[in-house]
């Protein structure tokens, strides 16, 4: 028996609608086991796992969803001081753009058996098979939320440096809190 490989394999820029708008994730794709005989049975079972992963993002699992983004435009030459303004100093203005989209959901785990004919007679359960998981990742996640608190820490000792003994002690219950989490 054979097994493939249980590294991740990474889709990378899947679109998703986040807080209302559009960013970016990581579909992240892991063999958890799997065993086989034969390479064109693998190769079908890979197929099988994928083409089940890609019915489940469909029908049901279809939504739509208005979401935003933030495109940057050149500021307009209406003014009467546009002549006395170098070009230089015009700035970029963000502007709301809101958009439609339809998007889906899909599974998080594919389970692919092969019973070969022959299989009441040799041991109990399938001769071949794969087990696929899928998870989502967002890019984002509980690190900003630390690193957003240990630069408050930190400024707190810049600001009011008097202050700087009692901040190592909630340095310190910063980084026990997001060691936690990791």
């Amino acid at each position: 028996m054979t097994g493939c490989s249980t590294d991740t394999a990474k889709v990378k820029n899947v679109p998703f609608v986040d807080d209302g708008f559009l960013a970016e994730g990581t579909i992240d794709v892991k063999v958890d086991s799997s065993a086989y005989k034969i390479t064109s049975l693998r190769d079908a079972m890979i197929r099988s796992a994928a083409m089940a992963s890609m019915h489940s993002a469909s029908g049901k699992n279809w939504y739509n969803v208005q979401y935003g983004t933030e495109e940057f435009r050149k500021r307009g030459d209406e003014s009467w001081l546009s002549g006395l303004v170098p070009s230089v100093f015009k700035r970029e203005h963000p502007y709301h753009e809101s958009y439609h989209g339809t998007f889906c959901n899909m599974a998080g785990f594919a389970g692919v058996q092969y019973y070969r004919p022959w299989w009441r007679l040799g041991p109990p359960g399938p001769s071949d098979y794969i087990d696929v998981e899928y998870s989502f990742d967002s890019g984002g996640g509980g690190d900003f939320a630390c690193d957003l608190l240990t630069d408050f820490v930190d400024s707190f000792a810049i600001v009011q440096p008097k202050f700087a003994v009692g901040d190592i002690e909630l340095a310190e219950a910063v980084n026990v809190i997001c060691k936690e989490h990791k």
